[in-house]
């Protein structure tokens, strides 16, 4: 079995916490406690500090897929705009499998069998406090709850 990592929340713990130049980033043996706590798991990591311009990586010229990367940015204005009092988290989602493309505006529904998240398609035509899609969006990789907010 493959083992999802969700390193993005680990990486900006550790950026936040002060180094000096004598003592070793955070950040790579943070990394490295996470991975040896899930033996199995294939994990790509790629790191740079923009103001010190200090770099690493774990699998950095390895070639991925990144699909799913883009629900950490997802959940992270989510949680912004609710902190700034511009939604709240609570408020209620319609599940709906209708989307229109953000290219040519033409209409696209998901493939339950393309998502990890299978129950979340029972509840379309109902309604879901957005905290509850961010979770699912990251807990369970869900492409729908990705899309609905």
């Amino acid at each position: 079995m493959r083992t999802a990592l969700l390193l993005a929340p680990l990486i900006a713990a550790a950026c936040r916490a002060p180094s000096t130049g004598s003592v070793a980033h955070p950040v790579p043996e943070a990394v490295s406690a996470a991975i040896s706590a899930h033996p199995g798991g294939e994990v790509y990591v790629a790191y740079r500090d923009l103001g010190t311009r200090a770099s690493w990586d774990v699998g950095g010229d390895v070639l991925v897929h990144a699909a799913s990367t883009m629900k950490v940015p997802v959940m992270v204005a989510l949680h912004r705009r609710a902190y700034l009092g511009e939604l709240d988290l609570d408020m209620p989602v319609l599940v709906r499998n209708e989307f229109r493309s953000i290219v040519d505006g033409s209409p696209y529904s998901l493939d339950v069998a393309d998502d990890s998240d299978a129950e979340l398609y029972e509840h379309v035509g109902e309604e879901m406090p957005a905290s509850e899609l961010s979770r699912r969006m990251i807990v369970r990789s869900s492409n729908l709850a990705t899309n609905l907010l």
